[in-house]
């Protein structure tokens, strides 16, 4: 497994899911998706 953290940003939850699943099936595990910058200041600050 890759020990990156990933995360990745987009409004399209169907290309959130394809993006999580490439990420995945090419070894990264630690990944975080979000839909906005608002989402991701959010998850920022829950971590």
């Amino acid at each position: 497994m890759l020990d990156k953290k990933v995360l990745f940003v987009d409004d399209s939850p169907t290309i959130r899911r394809i993006i999580m699943n490439s990420l995945k099936k090419i070894g990264f595990s630690n990944i975080t998706e979000a839909e906005s910058g608002l989402d991701v200041l959010k998850k920022m600050e829950e971590k």
